[in-house]
């Protein structure tokens, strides 16, 4: 009896950072069925999840499963996919939704004390902050009034995985995000930070990089969804379907004091 495969593959990638993220799916034939298989050629981990419509095969995972990718490695081994009359015909279909980090983390250092971004002996003003009534709505996100040109100072230490520098347009609407310019890093505890507006080719560092707290990364700029030279900086906890924005403890000052920043405040870096 002729056996027909029909395999599908639907990609949704739910991220705000506009970037497609670079995992590839496949299959190994075996004696029972199939094994599926994934690279990550992104730098940082990598959630996936599968929803299947099978028929005559039975798969060694169900739908909504969580995978959790490793970073920069190929041939990572899924699940199986067996075959279960191999006289009849079968059909394998599936479609997978994936996102940088990982989906299912809540805990993360909450205590951590963040470097303000920019460099030492400057002083600027917060624009927007938190829940901030422009763009912020329900939004754990900080706005720095900045010069097109400020340095941008990494807030803390972690890996560039994203990086987008090649816009110039921007307007005040939510359509020009599709022209965002932005860094974006991970943390050891599996928080990211997303530094946006930076200036066309005002990148500092490519993907791959290693950055230490305060250590410059960006040119400050004017791109995408903005009404005005800023640096927005947000720290947030990847999901499928959004994205977890938390609140962080900047160092003020000479350094001896970690608060929650308030909007329309001037802040200095003194160490």
């Amino acid at each position: 009896m002729l056996r027909i495969l029909l395999f599908l593959i639907i990609i949704s990638i739910t991220t705000e950072i506009f970037a497609k993220n670079q995992v590839k799916v496949y299959y190994e034939r075996t004696d029972f069925g199939y094994q599926i298989f994934a690279d990550n050629d992104e730098m940082c981990p990598v959630s996936i999840k599968f929803e299947f419509e099978l028929t005559n095969l039975e798969a060694d995972s169900e739908d909504g499963k969580v995978y959790l990718l490793e970073g920069d490695k190929k041939g990572q081994y899924l699940f199986d996919v067996r075959v279960i009359d191999k006289g009849k015909t079968y059909r394998l279909g599936y479609r997978f939704w994936n996102n940088i980090g990982d989906v299912l983390l809540d805990e993360y250092d909450e205590d951590f004390e963040y470097y303000l971004p920019f460099k030492k002996s400057e002083s600027y003003k917060l624009w927007q902050g938190y829940d901030g009534s422009f763009s912020h709505q329900g939004k754990n996100s900080l706005d720095f009034t900045m010069d097109v040109g400020t340095p941008v100072a990494a807030m803390r230490d972690g890996l560039v995985v994203k990086v987008e520098e090649s816009n110039s347009k921007n307007c005040n609407t939510r359509d020009c995000i599709q022209y965002n310019n932005f860094i974006v890093v991970y943390h050891s505890d599996g928080t990211f930070a997303e530094y946006t507006h930076i200036e066309k080719n005002g990148s500092k560092v490519k993907v791959g990089d290693r950055v230490k707290q305060g250590q410059i990364i960006a040119s400050s700029g004017n791109v995408g969804f903005s009404s005005g030279p800023h640096l927005h900086v947000v720290v947030f906890l990847p999901r499928f379907d959004d994205r977890l924005t938390v609140k962080t403890k900047f160092l003020v000052g000479d350094g001896s004091e970690s608060i929650y920043l308030e909007e329309k405040q001037i802040y200095s870096r003194n160490y």
